[in-house]
């Protein structure tokens, strides 16, 4: 049976009211646990309260959204971006921050699936879109911080992000020109757009590579844990980001000029947070990350074969998938690899292709399935 309108709205009520806030609370800080991002929020011992009290904060939010339809205010925002800036300058990397917040959301909401009863469950998945609207919003309230928290650390940072924002709606003109110039920049011809991550540090130095590489003449400025920027044609912004910081992850565009500089400055900073999360220094390519490319550059969707696939199953079933996907769907590998008998592997298949209403015989379905249990990198 299908909930809709009304109805639907009622069940959603109905399942969040029946959540215990605290003992939510104590199971997703007792899953983080094992987080190494999550640890080194908590780790002072004068603030092992607040990892608690920021999870419980962010479910009650989340949980009035879906049920009374009521996004988050500005003031919340705000609160939000402030607690972000103070981890900013903590130290916290931006990917440490939205790996916990991200996590955090996923394990939350597998919960509340799996306490829904298969007719809410239904409904809350046809709700899943302020899920995937609240992780957005956490994700911009990082970003719009850790750009604050650089600026704090190099004036010049904000005029040079300002001038990047024009720059990625189009090429400079006569303004920008004069703009570059008086950050030592010259932008009159080709260029060669370009992004950096140093894995595991503060924005603060993310800040410092900026400023040198705009001290050498190329254009950078801080965005979501890295740097992003375009190098005049007879520049080497790779060259510049070894010397200054050896351990980071750096990736070019293979072409000259500004056509679709936006666009691609959003892969190349995907390509080299990818990158960075592999523990892989130096330059990279996109085409070592393609299908982790494909799946970042389409977050809700990626959660949508998530919800599709695992929203359903229990721990057990989510487990035999993965030793599925690791035997690349041969079952009798995937039991020897659980380890469980071929009998017991096969009515498991069974259970979830019932469940799901996949054929996992099909390659449609079981790309899906390899999407679903693909790790988050």
């Amino acid at each position: 049976m299908t909930t809709t309108g009304s109805a639907a709205v009622q069940t959603v009520r109905d399942v969040v009211a029946r959540i215990d806030v605290d003992a939510l609370t104590a199971q997703l800080v007792a899953d983080l646990r094992d987080e190494p991002a999550y640890r080194r929020f908590v780790r002072d011992e004068r603030l092992r309260d607040r990892g608690p009290a920021v999870v419980r904060w962010n479910l009650e939010l989340f949980g009035r959204w879906l049920a009374d339809g009521r996004p988050p205010s500005m003031v919340e925002l705000d609160r939000i971006g402030e607690l972000v800036r103070i981890r900013a300058e903590e130290g916290l990397p931006i990917e440490d921050g939205l790996r916990v917040y991200r996590r955090g959301a996923r394990l939350g909401w597998d919960t509340v699936l799996r306490m829904a009863t298969p007719d809410e469950r239904q409904a809350l998945l046809e709700g899943s879109a302020i899920y995937l609207d609240y992780v957005e919003l956490v994700a911009d309230a990082f970003l719009a911080a850790y750009a604050d928290a650089a600026q704090a650390h190099d004036p010049t940072e904000a005029r040079a992000r300002d001038l990047m924002g024009r720059l990625r709606r189009a090429a400079p003109g006569p303004h920008e020109q004069v703009v570059a110039e008086q950050l030592g920049i010259d932008l009159r011809g080709a260029v060669r757009p370009f992004a950096a991550a140093i894995t595991g540090t503060p924005v603060a130095l993310h800040a410092a590579l900026a400023a040198e590489l705009r001290a050498g003449g190329v254009l950078a400025c801080v965005r979501s844990g890295g740097v992003v920027g375009v190098a005049p044609a007879g520049a080497d912004p790779t060259a510049t980001v070894a010397r200054v910081a050896p351990a980071a992850t750096v990736a070019c565009a293979d072409d000259d000029g500004w056509a679709a500089l936006d666009a691609v400055l959003e892969e190349l900073a995907t390509v080299v947070a990818l990158g960075a999360a592999a523990g892989r220094a130096g330059h990279v390519r996109a085409e070592d990350f393609l299908v982790d490319l494909l799946l970042s550059q389409a977050p809700r969707a990626r959660d949508r074969i998530v919800a599709r696939v695992l929203g359903r199953l229990d721990a057990d079933q989510a487990t035999t998938l993965r030793a599925l996907v690791t035997a690349d769907f041969d079952r009798s590998a995937a039991a020897r690899a659980l380890p469980v008998h071929r009998n017991t592997m096969l009515q498991r298949v069974q259970r979830i292709e019932a469940t799901t209403g996949l054929d996992l015989r099909r390659i449609n379905d079981q790309v899906l399935v390899a999407l679903a249990v693909r790790p988050t990198r």
